[in-house]
């Protein structure tokens, strides 16, 4: 998370329980914002959409575009996110702040030109009147901007014009919805897709604005990042199995007994989908808390043991380092386990009692206490890939997020075949056992940290160009 750690410093730097409230908030608002904002405007539409009795059809339409638009663009920017947020740090590291903003421009058209496709072929034949076709294709377009835009957000120094970004976008999009859905106008779809464009639209161009007034010197390197893309082609990957593993369970349910179609193409399984929805927030409090951990304890311990290697500290002085640092890191995590482990507890518990006074059928309520249980390994899974990125164990992080988005497929299949009193056990197990290998790969790592520090330090540096790097740099006659 480039940049948000000296914020954190300073915030928890002072004493008080406001500085703690403070720093989770800017915590969550950097890591979750844009996620909580989009789900809290869509559930807040959905129930105005019920309170005023509109009619069953028209609710579900709105939920299905607004969900494909949501997960669809963040499955398909999440590669890109991953990779434009290490060109980042390392541009923040180097305090070459001139190729951030470039940068942005430069991710932003290459992303949206391929990610148009998308919305346009899936759409073409869609039984729709055109305006509602528009206004999903744009509201696709926008929601990915606001992950590519996301991944600038912990580079950005005044937290608090962040979070008015995403609460006046909120205002926006609930007032306005509220507004035109009691003094109904134009066609309701159409006009609760242009209030969600328009709220997303102000939190994007407020953002956009922060980021340009934070890094307001331009070096007009649009492309820079493809040398990133190139030399860290992995990362691409690795986030895109990670996200695609979260979402790929409901797709494969949707195409079971429990998949119904709104407007002829939307397909969804409200069965399985909105127990899945409440489950998965049990996930925010673990990335709030291991963003604080990393950022404030865990970064500080990690810089002097890699201080200790690269200027030549003593043999005592390594080990005394490296025993700092795993201590500091196998507490923290415990506590996040245990962390999770009580919210997973609540969340079942609460689930179970509220969950019934919402409607959902005994059927939905044990898929959501399966499916709490996989939240809580996925969650740690994260953490876990996280951790071998921070110690570049690219390779492993791959397996990894590899093994769990094709053991999801694979168990989240048998589990069809296997009948509906199954549903959520395939994704539990494949949570599971990649929590089982994430833990083994972790800890064998861990344990022999200064071997593969040091076998990693080649005997001769030898700098291999690409044909996208040797582009880039003839582009922008880069001398080195």
């Amino acid at each position: 998370m480039a940049g948000i750690g000296f914020e954190l410093k300073k915030i928890f730097k002072k004493t008080g329980v406001m500085s703690i409230v403070k720093g989770c908030l800017f915590s969550a608002v950097i890591t979750v914002g844009p996620f909580v904002t989009v789900m809290v405007m869509l559930v807040l539409v959905q129930l105005f959409l019920k309170v005023l009795d509109q009619p069953y059809y028209i609710r579900q339409l709105f939920l299905i575009i607004t969900v494909y638009s949501f997960i669809f663009s963040q499955i398909f920017t999440s590669g890109f996110c991953m990779v434009i947020t290490r060109f980042i740090a390392d541009k923040v590291f180097e305090n070459a702040y001139e190729d951030i903003v470039p940068s942005l421009y430069g991710i932003l058209s290459i992303v949206l030109l391929l990610g148009s496709l998308l919305p346009i072929i899936f759409l073409w034949n869609a039984p729709l009147e055109m305006e509602i076709k528009i206004a999903a294709y744009v509201l696709f377009m926008q929601l990915m901007i606001m992950w590519l835009l996301q991944a600038y957000l912990s580079a950005l120094q005044d937290y608090m014009s962040i979070v008015y970004s995403f609460l006046v976008g909120f205002v926006i999009v609930v007032a306005s919805s509220y507004v035109l859905l009691a003094n109904i106008y134009i066609h309701i779809i159409i006009g609760l897709l242009l209030i969600m464009n328009l709220g997303i639209l102000f939190i994007n161009a407020f953002l956009m604005l922060n980021i340009q007034k934070r890094f307001n010197t331009s070096s007009h390197r649009y492309f820079l990042f493809l040398m990133t893309f190139e030399k860290h082609y992995d990362l691409f990957f690795i986030s895109f199995f990670y996200t695609a593993a979260l979402f790929i369970h409901n797709f494969i349910i949707w195409s079971g007994p429990l998949g119904d179609y709104v407007a002829g193409v939307f397909v969804y399984a409200p069965l399985y989908d909105v127990p899945n929805f409440y489950a998965f927030l049990i996930i925010i409090p673990s990335i709030i808390y291991f963003v604080v951990f990393v950022e404030v304890s865990f970064y500080d311990r990690y810089k002097e043991y890699i201080s200790k290697i690269v200027y030549k500290g003593n043999l005592n002085e390594i080990n005394s380092t490296r025993q700092h640092m795993l201590e500091g890191l196998n507490s923290e995590m415990s506590n996040l386990i245990e962390l999770n482990f009580v919210f997973c507890i609540l969340f079942i518990i609460v689930g179970n009692f509220i969950l019934p006074k919402l409607s959902l059928s005994m059927f939905s309520i044990n898929i959501f206490n399966l499916l709490v249980l996989a939240a809580f390994n996925t969650s740690i899974i994260q953490v876990l890939m996280i951790i071998m990125l921070y110690f570049e164990e690219r390779r492993s992080a791959l397996i990894l997020t590899a093994t769990f988005f094709f053991t999801n497929v694979i168990f989240t299949y048998f589990t069809i075949l296997m009948g509906e009193s199954y549903y959520g056990f395939g994704f539990f197990m494949a949570s599971f056992i990649t929590l089982l290998l994430g833990l083994s790969q972790t800890r064998y790592y861990l344990g022999n940290l200064d071997y593969f520090i040091f076998n990693k330090q080649p005997l001769f540096q030898v700098k291999k160009k690409g044909l996208i790097t040797t582009f880039v740099e003839k582009r922008y006659e880069l001398l080195e």
